[in-house]
């Protein structure tokens, strides 16, 4: 996978993505810029051969506004040492926690309230990407443990 910005077509990073993993977390980008993503498959590296490269570009436009796809989402205290607590104007369907290595570390499914609790307290000191499904919704939120 090689990162670009598009308009120096400067390579950011260039990062070997396992084959247990379908997702890469980039951290930092700058904002209002253009970037590329290219993703190809090794077929054979002695022989150097590769697959077809699949091009994807997207902007950090968006990250500079916050815009909410869940209305009245409270994620609280933030950072947190034990119990964080969810509350949402709908009924919260589903809550995945990744590491910043990428690893989803929890996954709870099927809550069906508008209010729930994740315990933090086993979980190291870091910073965590929590993902909550609402409504047909999703929303990605940085946490910060403690």
């Amino acid at each position: 996978m090689i990162l670009r910005e598009l308009e120096s077509d400067e390579i950011i990073e260039e990062k070997e993505i396992s084959n247990r993993l379908n997702y890469v977390i980039i951290d930092n980008l700058s904002l209002e810029k253009e970037f590329v993503v290219e993703v190809f498959s090794v077929c054979n590296r002695t022989d150097e051969v590769y697959s077809d490269v699949l091009e994807i570009a997207f902007n950090t436009k968006m990250l500079s506004v916050p815009e909410h796809n869940i209305d009245d989402l409270k994620i609280y205290p933030n950072p947190v040492n034990e119990i964080m607590n969810v509350t949402s104007g709908y009924n919260i369907e589903k809550i995945e926690l990744y590491s910043k290595d990428g690893k989803r570390v929890l996954k709870m499914e099927n809550i069906n309230k508008s209010e729930t609790q994740i315990n933090m307290e086993a979980f190291s000191t870091g910073t965590y990407l929590l993902i909550i499904t609402a409504d047909r919704q999703t929303k990605a939120l940085q946490i910060v443990k403690k």
